[in-house]
């Protein structure tokens, strides 16, 4: 039977996966989440095994540029017989961190300008608000963002992107 482009796999990782430890074509494997079937039949019993690889995987840098990583599914192993197929491309990004990052240097700042304030009235209040508004800074500059990250178990749904053939299971 012909399961059509667009079915979808439901895919629960093995192993977990992050843009800090991974790389392009770095392998993974999961387990389909449940069976696939096509007209009431079931071709792909839950928990056949799935392969799939890493295409990209950037980590994120310090201010600028965001972690991302793609995924693919290229095979499918249904009791013992492994299957080729193709699925779409499955694209991720890892959240922004400008929120966190104004936050750090804004309580450097209000931090460093009540020292100041304490130490040294009004001039040590502006003295101690630029060192600690520096200070705030260097910790943004030296922090790298948030990686794209998917420990064990979680779920990924891969779009078929060609149909594959598969034998019906016997149940």
């Amino acid at each position: 039977m012909t399961l059509p482009a667009g079915t979808v796999l439901p895919v629960r990782l093995e192993h977990g996966l992050s843009t800090r430890s991974n790389r392009s074509g770095d392998a993974f494997t999961g387990r389909l989440d449940s069976p696939l079937m096509s007209e009431g039949v079931v071709l792909a019993p839950a928990g056949s095994r799935v392969s799939g690889m890493v295409s990209q995987a950037v980590d994120a840098g310090r201010i600028k540029g965001r972690a991302y990583m793609t995924l693919v599914v290229h095979s499918l192993e249904v009791n013992g017989t492994k299957y080729a197929l193709t699925s779409a491309p499955r694209s991720f990004q890892g959240r922004g961190t400008r929120k966190r990052d104004v936050i750090t240097i804004a309580g450097a700042t209000a931090v460093g300008a009540t020292i100041g304030a304490i130490a040294g009235a009004g001039k040590g209040a502006l003295l101690g608000a630029g060192i600690g508004g520096g200070s705030g800074t260097g910790l943004v500059l030296a922090t790298r963002g948030r990686p794209v990250a998917f420990p064990a178990e979680t779920r990924i749904r891969f779009t078929l992107a060609d149909e594959l053939q598969l034998p019906v299971q016997e149940t």
